[in-house]
């Protein structure tokens, strides 16, 4: 796991304690990015972020100037609508390919999909979350609300009756529940973590999100009906596990490693997550479930590769946890994993989240049909 953004920023003095107070519960309240709210309180400038995400990313930066000086051709090679889904922006075209600046240049599904429709290899440098809406706003020539999603045709959605003849009730049984030997362990923090800021403790002891940011089970299939893109399929899934647990991660599987994709809950960052990267030969929960499809509900043993999914939830370390894999067909493409702080997992929510990850599923799948027609 890479140091988290609000420890780098830290220890480099660029912020102080109580200013990333201000900041994280700025993130908890509203959701959006770290460096954003801090950007937006004037606690940072861009330069000090860009040097803090180019050293959590080991990538290279770009300032907001250079990609509003790329110029509208340069701009213009990836797709406005590629642009605003992935929050890329072109910026320089050499003979050796595109560099592109990303909010998250981790999301390797996105930069595949960019070198697909440009023909083009890409270069990948971070960028502020600020920089690239600014430059967006440009590109589109008037100022968009990115949050929203254009309403799809609904002569291709199909009627909530086609929708459920497009797959098969979960059979939930007992068995089906994992449990991995092991005494857990408690996990705690190296000297260059929070622990060497213990002024932090109050905020994640008392700070847990509510009910706002959670979806019920109709609006979240009523969702899934709208979806065209695997980003609105993995947000409307973590919005509705967010209605059984207080902290949820989404992690895609893809070249055999899982990645941090998407997160919602006390204390989660989304620049921390979307650093993560566990590579499935090493052993753990997440290699298990992707050999074995099934669910897993209890502790989490502090061993091999569960030690950086622990880090990633942060503290306090889960009680219990709950991981269950996303499929399309017999295939995992993602995990799901999630806890409330402090308690145990629920055991009769595990059907209603079964349920949401197999929908979420098909749903994928559609995408995938609709993108190959």
């Amino acid at each position: 796991m890479v140091r988290r953004l609000g420890e780098i920023l830290l220890d480099r003095g660029l912020i102080t304690v109580e200013e990333l107070h201000v900041a994280l519960e700025a993130c908890h309240r509203t959701g959006g990015r770290l460096g954003t709210q801090l950007l937006r309180r004037g606690f940072i400038d861009e330069p000090g972020l860009l040097e803090a995400l180019s050293d959590q990313f080991h990538l290279p930066s770009v300032p907001a100037s250079t990609l509003r000086e790329a110029g509208k051709q340069i701009r213009s090679v990836i797709p406005l609508d590629l642009q605003r889904r992935f929050l890329a922006v072109s910026f320089e075209r050499r003979a050796s390919g595109l560099s592109v600046a990303m909010v998250n240049p981790r999301d390797l599904e996105a930069r595949e999909e960019i070198e697909e429709v440009t023909g083009l290899p890409v270069r990948l440098y971070v960028a502020t979350e600020v920089a690239i809406l600014e430059t967006l706003e440009i590109e589109a020539g008037e100022v968009d609300n990115f949050s929203s999603q254009t309403a799809p045709d609904q002569a291709q959605i199909p009627a909530p009756h086609e929708w459920d003849t497009l797959w098969l009730r979960p059979r939930f049984e007992p068995a089906r529940l994992m449990s991995i030997a092991g005494k857990r362990q408690r996990y705690h923090r190296n000297a260059a973590g929070l622990a060497a800021f213990p002024e932090l403790t109050p905020l994640l002891a008392v700070h847990a999100m509510g009910d706002d940011h959670a979806l019920d089970s109709s609006s979240y299939r009523a969702g899934l009906l709208r979806a065209r893109h695997r980003d609105e399929v993995g947000r409307l899934l973590v919005e509705h596990a967010r209605r059984y647990l207080d902290r949820v991660l989404l992690l895609s599987l893809h070249r055999g490693a899982a990645r941090g994709w998407m997160a919602n809950g006390e204390a989660l960052v989304p620049e921390d997550v979307q650093t993560l990267e566990i590579p499935l030969h090493r052993p753990g929960i997440l290699a298990d479930l992707a050999e074995a499809p099934g669910v897993h509900v209890g502790p989490i043993p502090d061993v091999g590769s569960n030690a950086t999914l622990l880090e990633a939830l942060g503290e306090p370390a889960p009680v219990e946890a709950m991981v269950l894999p996303v499929r399309v067909k017999d295939r995992v493409i993602a995990f799901v994993m999630g806890d409330v702080p402090g308690e145990k997992v629920r055991r009769e929510i595990v059907g209603e989240l079964t349920d949401a990850a197999e929908r979420a599923g098909v749903a994928l799948e559609i995408l995938i049909l609709r993108r190959k027609i």
